[in-house]
């Protein structure tokens, strides 16, 4: 971590806002009858140069409330020092990540979407902020891509064949870009890959995979396919996890 963000972190100490209120609105597509709940914490943090404002996932009736708490947060503000120091900034700018899914609340995984956008002086249009958080409810441990997928390459394969169904996207997505143009970026051989979450869909479990798209085809887009077809390119840890 660089020096002017260990400052942003220690700034933030003093004049943090936190607030966590249960919220009825937050999005859960999980049909699991689970002993913790989820609710909205909130990050934030104004100087006259910058705009910080991150929601995050956070749990409660968990054995580790507090664990979790830090580990989420943690790893969303992470996850904001690394798009910052690779964004160029110039001049001031907004971060926000305003938007929380609850993908899939299990007994031993909570999957969620984050959703937001960032926006800077030297900016045309906002750009979109989004990525997952996979944890362990009952120990806080956060799983990385390579500890959730075992065969990539087999999931890119079905992915540009087009296997993996739209989930969310701008109008009209597929008659403007197709499968394979929009996978482009991402590979195996130089470990870039997807940001990638569960979904328990009318209790059938799809993995799904956001997409990162151009400001004109929204920014990004999300799509799944059932675990049960693709099982031979997930770990025994994920495949355990869901059971």
């Amino acid at each position: 971590m660089n020096q002017h963000f260990r400052r942003l972190l220690c700034a933030a100490v003093c004049i943090l806002t936190l607030s966590a209120s249960l919220l009825t609105a937050c999005e859960s597509k999980s049909t699991n009858e689970v002993d913790y709940t989820f609710y909205e914490a909130n990050f934030s943090l104004e100087e006259v140069d910058r705009s910080i404002n991150i929601a995050y996932p956070s749990l409660t009736g968990t054995v580790n409330d507090v664990v979790i708490d830090e580990q989420l947060k943690t790893a969303s503000v992470e996850y904001m020092e690394q798009y910052l120091l690779y964004s160029g900034i110039v001049g001031s700018y907004r971060y926000t990540v305003d938007s929380i899914t609850a993908a899939y609340l299990g007994d031993k995984l909570a999957s969620f979407l984050c959703i937001g956008s960032y926006l800077d002086d030297d900016s045309s249009h906002p750009e979109t902020i989004a990525y997952t958080l996979n944890i362990d409810p009952t120990t806080g441990k956060l799983y990385r891509f390579d500890e959730l997928i075992s065969d990539f390459d087999m999931l890119a394969d079905k992915f540009r064949s087009g296997k993996f169904k739209l989930v969310n996207g701008v109008d009209g997505l597929l008659n403007a870009t197709n499968y394979e143009d929009m996978f482009v970026e991402y590979s195996s051989l130089y470990e870039i890959y997807p940001e990638v979450y569960f979904i328990n869909n009318d209790g059938k479990t799809e993995l799904a995979f956001v997409v990162g798209l151009v400001y004109t085809l929204g920014g990004h887009a999300e799509f799944s396919i059932p675990v049960d077809s693709v099982k031979d390119a997930l770990t025994d840890t994920i495949i355990d996890l869901l059971q």
